[in-house]
């Protein structure tokens, strides 16, 4: 895929991520960008054909966390947030230079805050999953 240019942009407003908690069960963290309502992810996207059957995937990637993502999880990785100017490089430039654009967010950029415990609980859609726990 990477070779052959299947480059996308996912849209997000944020996305979790977990610190193991001394308790040992695991607390949801909230991170976004600070002056950006949304943002592009970078993606590889895949579209496979069978006589029968159209399977379209898209995966993103990620990145080593920054330092702020690190300490909520020191193990953990990040999406690959590419900055708005990068967007059309992304899609279109070679791999070498798309490769490039591959790196941690910076950090003072970015917030994060933890959140309720309902986040993959099919049951809860609902603005309340970002809200700041305990409010």
């Amino acid at each position: 895929m990477w070779t052959h240019g299947q480059r996308g942009i996912v849209p997000l407003a944020g996305f979790y991520l977990w610190q193991r908690a001394p308790a040992g069960y695991h607390q949801p963290y909230y991170a976004r960008l600070v002056n950006r309502a949304v943002f592009g992810a970078a993606a590889l996207w895949e579209r496979a054909e069978t006589h029968d059957e159209v399977i379209e995937s898209c995966a993103l990637i990620t990145v080593d966390a920054n330092p702020l993502l690190s300490e909520i999880d020191p193990t953990g990785q990040m999406p690959a947030i590419l900055r708005s100017e990068d967007y059309n490089a992304w899609l279109s430039s070679s791999v070498g230079q798309a490769n490039e654009l591959l790196a941690p967010y910076p950090h003072t950029r970015m917030v994060c805050h933890p959140v309720a415990p309902y986040v993959n609980h099919l049951e809860f859609d609902d603005p309340s999953l970002i809200r700041p726990a305990g409010q």
